[in-house]
């Protein structure tokens, strides 16, 4: 958020581009007219001090890393401090000095560590300040949005990170920046996460749930020090996302909607609703990300996501009836970051996790909350691990990916997980996101580009690689067969919005069953071939300003 407090700073997930927000009239506007088209993305974003500038995190595909840049607030005079490269993944600038000078910024480095270092904001010369482990500085569960933050007087920088290095619990932490080793500010039972110096100096404000309730509180600091006991600021403030603070106030965001797994009850053949869509028993401020049916289709699993100041992923279980039967939490080492999640025999589900920042597939166990990383293939990408399908028994894996080196990344993989032997079904244009097995593995489906914009319902034999086309038009992800194999499930293009078909594998007009409800999410379909599950609604959220710190 701007230091006025007039500006977000966002990313477009349409255009690849940063965006600014007025807070005042909900407008917004692309920031450098560059995107996916110019072969990145914007990823994190910090204001400078007296509001003029940012420095931009950006994403470079060819380079499959981020650059640091410093643009204005108009777009023009870009400049790159940091150039992507092989030494870093992640640079993410999160503060800026009291003189614009120099940008706090955290790096993750190949070996998947993180540093708070500082940079030149004139020539990009960089000073390392704090190296820390695997775990980012501040930021969330996922690894990717780190946190941290400048005194006004520029001698220190404060942080929450796990006090044992690995561990779901933060304390924090302040280090001088011209050396020395860092001081506890706040520990204890709860977890505590940094909310910033107060604009005077004075002290820190920070959100922590100790006592059970998240809160917001006040620590004043003398030399580095706690000078004090914490103060309580506010009561009862849940799913807090902070933002910094302005000349109004510190601004946070909390969430006033939320992407929730939905079961649905309907006929495939001929798009009857028999019970429409209901979401999964969670608060608004706690997401739900992947979900698929037991075997015997009598329990639901979906991954429930808890933001700050705790963020926990954990696996939940439902009964048919909706109780809650099982809660795995995952370990701060998995997460999955919404990704595929497949329940392939009673006690195993796969689940799509970053472990230490290391992408993997991963076993659980549901009789002892146990995970384990299945050994796949070096060759195949993080979008192909990311969106993986399973065979009958979890046995076979499938990708859309790459067998070797320096493949372009559109095979079609069968990986046998006993064995080891990755074979090549296939090569054709198709979405990575978009696979889907029969019930008895014998053929898979995809979705490939096709010309005019338009897209290929496949349909491949595992056997033999053989393949034939079953419609063709405006088709995305999701994509899943029907029980009986007869029919496929696909997103369609509806009007003005899009809505879920069913096509029949064998030929016949597509059924519409769903309007708008998955948004290139995952859908799966039970044994009873009726019942539906998947992620439905937008995240929205509210900017708040708390003035009386």
């Amino acid at each position: 958020v701007s230091p006025d407090g007039r500006l977000l700073a966002e990313i477009n997930w349409g255009s690849g581009d940063l965006q600014l927000i007025d807070l005042e009239t909900g407008t917004g506007r692309d920031l450098t007219g560059q995107g996916y088209d110019a072969g990145g993305y914007a990823w994190t974003s910090a204001f400078s001090t007296d509001g003029r500038r940012l420095a931009v995190s950006w994403y470079r595909d060819r380079a499959d890393s981020h650059e640091l840049r410093v643009v204005t607030l108009d777009g023009t005079g870009s400049r790159v401090l940091i150039p992507a490269g092989d030494e870093h993944y992640y640079v993410d600038p999160i503060d800026w000095s009291a003189a614009d000078d120099e940008i706090l910024v955290a790096v993750r480095t190949p070996d998947r560590t993180w540093q708070l270092v500082l940079v030149s904001a004139a020539d990009g010369a960089r000073r390392i300040i704090r190296q820390l482990g695997w775990q980012t500085p501040g930021g969330g569960h996922d690894q990717a949005y780190p946190d941290a933050d400048l005194s006004p007087d520029g001698r220190l920088v404060a942080y929450d990170y796990p006090p044992d290095g690995g561990g779901h619990k933060r304390d924090i932490f302040a280090v001088p920046v011209d050396g020395g080793e860092a001081t506890v500010l706040v520990a204890g039972p709860g977890s505590d996460r940094l909310l910033g110096w107060l604009p005077d100096g004075s002290g820190i404000l920070y959100y922590s749930d100790v006592g059970g309730t998240p809160s917001v509180w006040r620590l004043r600091v003398r030399a580095g020090r706690p000078a004090g006991r914490p103060e309580l600021v506010r009561a009862g403030v849940h799913g807090l996302i902070p933002l910094g603070f302005t000349s109004r106030g510190y601004a946070y965001g909390v969430a006033s909607a939320s992407g929730r797994v939905h079961t649905a009850i309907v006929d495939p053949a001929t798009g009857a609703v028999r019970d429409p869509p209901r979401p999964v028993d969670e608060p608004v401020w706690r997401r739900s990300l992947a979900a698929d049916w037991s075997p015997d289709g009598s329990r639901l699993a979906y991954v429930s996501h808890d933001p700050f100041p705790d963020p926990v992923e954990s696996l939940v279980i439902v009964s048919e009836g909706g109780k809650r039967e099982l809660v795995i939490p995952l370990t701060p080492a998995v997460h999955s970051s919404n990704g595929t999640l497949r329940w392939v025999s009673p006690d195993r589900i796969l689940l799509f996790g970053y472990e230490q920042g290391r992408e993997g597939i991963h076993a659980i166990d549901l009789r002892n909350g146990t995970s384990e990383r299945l050994d796949t293939p070096p060759t195949i990408g993080r979008g192909a691990l990311k969106w993986f399908e399973a065979g009958p028994g979890g046995r076979t894996l499938y990708f859309v990916g790459d067998s070797r080196s320096g493949a372009r990344g559109n095979e079609l993989l069968a990986f046998d997980v006993a064995t080891g032997e990755l074979r090549v079904l296939g090569t054709a244009r198709a979405i990575p996101n978009s696979i889907a097995v029969s019930a008895d593995g014998a053929e898979l489906a995809f979705l490939a580009r096709a010309e005019a914009g338009e897209v290929e319902l496949r349909v491949l034999s595992t056997a033999t690689g053989a393949s034939r086309a079953i419609h063709r038009g405006r088709l995305s992800a999701p994509l899943a067969w029907s029980a009986d194999g007869s029919r496929l499930i696909v997103e369609m293009a509806d009007g003005g919005g899009s809505a879920l078909w069913s096509i029949g594998t064998s030929g016949g007009e597509p059924v519409r069953i769903l309007a708008g409800c998955c948004d290139e999410n995952d859908v799966r379909v039970d044994r009873s071939g009726r019942r539906l599950a998947f992620v439905a609604g937008a995240d929205r959220g509210e900017v708040r300003l708390l003035s009386d710190y």
